[in-house]
């Protein structure tokens, strides 16, 4: 399955407004970037615990956006990143884990 084929589930329906409150411009299909380095916490089937799912700087696209249930303030967004073999991996990042800027990484 492709990420387009992810945002073109005619059973997802769009909701009014804006898709988060961290960041209130973006869209599912969107372009985000990782902040940091994300990894396999175990959650992820078929991908090794630990194993590398994104590198500061790479870029993935907003498949979804919820909140926990136990605590709607904590939003959390669902991001699809290639891994360097090209197969795609979904990764529930955190708003600080992500940017909706490249970063930059000169000094």
């Amino acid at each position: 399955m492709t990420m387009h084929e992810l945002l073109d589930d005619p059973m997802v329906e769009e909701s009014e407004g804006p898709l988060l409150r961290c960041f209130p411009e973006l869209r599912k299909g969107d372009a985000v970037f990782a902040r940091v380095e994300l990894r396999n916490d175990g959650s992820i089937p078929g991908i090794e615990d630990d194993q590398v799912l994104a590198q500061p700087g790479a870029m993935g696209m907003l498949v979804n956006a919820a909140h926990l249930e136990e605590e709607p303030s904590q939003e959390l967004l669902l991001v699809g990143f290639h891994l360097d073999n090209g197969q795609l991996v979904m990764v529930t990042c955190l708003p600080d884990e992500v940017s909706d800027e490249p970063l930059n990484f000169t000094a």
